[in-house]
């Protein structure tokens, strides 16, 4: 057994040292060399081996996106339940009805006044007759009768209302007809018919006046009559009457000189 034995020990070489590789290197020829390179190379040329479905799916990460949390179910409130406020309010102010209560109504009666009619030679924007009732309403002359009397036609007569309200005066009685005005009345029209009438007047008698003045003074019982005309207007009233009493101008040296105008 012993020959054996040593043969198998002779037939296990021991591994190169890092100092006999560098040795041999040393002691290698050319074509060792050559062929250790070109063993190098086909060592470096074979293909490395694919990597396989576990290795990617280890070395690849994939990050997703967080599922979003379900949101929470609103809780069902049983009426029955009592509900407790933290949060103070104040009770809004109880509306006392008795604070909200309107006036009694006046329940004094107030008799109806009978119409009076005023009649006024000169009352009409032209110096005409007219005649003015209490209750807001004017008329002009229509027609005379054979019998004396006067048939009076409402004054308010225009492209837009024509009444037909008629009067009958017979001395100083006065009858209206069946028809009716169509147009509403003014309660202030007797007043401002005879301030009209005295500015006339006073502009007439009264020539070195101020027509402001006039108006001032005609206007000064006014009271809270509603719908009255202004000094101003009863100004231009005055300045125009007094221009229609003047003589009319002289046309040529040819003229007569009205001595009542002359003091």
């Amino acid at each position: 057994m012993e020959p054996m034995d040593v043969q198998l020990h002779d037939d296990l070489e021991p591994e190169p040292s890092l100092v006999d590789l560098n040795e041999s290197l040393d002691d290698a020829t050319p074509e060792d060399t050559h062929e250790m390179e070109s063993m190098d190379v086909q060592l470096h040329d074979e293909p490395e081996p694919e990597p396989t479905l576990a290795d990617l799916n280890e070395s690849i990460t994939i990050e997703s996106e967080p599922e979003p949390e379900p949101e929470p179910e609103p809780e069902i409130v049983n009426a029955n339940d009592s509900i407790t406020i933290d949060t103070p309010f104040e009770l809004p102010q109880e509306i006392v009805e008795n604070s909200i209560q309107e006036a009694p109504l006046n329940t004094s009666i107030v008799e109806e006044q009978p119409v009076v009619f005023h009649h006024l030679p000169t009352g009409s924007k032209h110096g005409n007759p007219i005649v003015i009732s209490t209750d807001g309403y004017s008329y002009s002359v229509f027609k005379t009768l054979k019998n004396g009397g006067t048939i009076w036609r409402c004054s308010v007569r225009n492209k837009n209302v024509k009444c037909q309200a008629k009067l009958t005066s017979n001395g100083d009685k006065f009858a209206r007809n069946s028809t009716n005005h169509c147009h509403p009345a003014d309660p202030s029209l007797l007043y401002k018919k005879e301030k009209s009438v005295k500015i006339k007047e006073d502009s007439s008698n009264h020539l070195y006046h101020s027509a402001m003045d006039l108006a001032r003074t005609a206007l000064s019982d006014r009271g809270t009559r509603p719908n009255l005309p202004t000094a101003e207007s009863l100004q231009r009233k005055a300045n125009r009457h007094r221009k229609s009493q003047r003589p009319s101008e002289p046309t040529d040296l040819e003229f007569a000189v009205n001595q009542g105008y002359l003091n």
